[in-house]
């Protein structure tokens, strides 16, 4: 199992909850989705917080450098 860290240096671990920057808005207003960690089919993968209808996405097709660092995301809890 690969190893996720935030733009912080802080290890993404399961259960986590991460910021992920989204889109600008008017006015130059940043938009942040609210995801948590969970481990699934041997991969980390971000869910939506409010339900769990199977729709996910990998953590590793988030924008990751070389040393498992996600430029994308930050730790919240």
């Amino acid at each position: 199992m690969q190893k996720f860290f935030d733009k912080k240096g802080v290890e993404i671990k399961p259960f986590s909850v991460i910021k992920i920057f989204h889109f600008v808005g008017a006015r130059r207003k940043r938009y942040y989705m609210y995801k948590w960690v969970q481990m699934r089919d041997g991969n980390m993968v971000a869910l939506h917080l409010e339900d769990d209808k199977g729709d996910y996405f990998h953590l590793r097709s988030l924008t990751v450098d070389s040393s498992g660092r996600c430029i994308d995301c930050e730790v919240v809890q």
